[in-house]
């Protein structure tokens, strides 16, 4: 299950190479229209063949991905 957490989104953010070159209205606007989740070992984030409708930004910890055995090329 997915926790809004309490980390001020905007400044963890400006710390992402991938968004560094952001201007500062365009960081803004990315982080209003996110949200700030926390996982616990084990959750689904992301299942396999789902639309790729979401952008999902590591902020802490990592992502592990695994699929069953026969679930088809992806």
């Amino acid at each position: 299950m997915a926790i809004v957490t309490g980390t001020p989104l905007i400044e963890a953010l400006r710390k992402v190479p991938v968004l560094e070159d952001l201007k500062e209205d365009q960081l803004q606007w990315f982080a209003s229209n996110a949200e700030d989740l926390q996982f616990e070992a084990g959750d689904v984030v992301v299942e396999a063949g789902a639309p790729a409708n979401q952008l999902i930004v590591i902020l802490a910890g990592e992502l592990q991905g695994r699929r069953d055995a026969g679930a088809g090329v992806y």
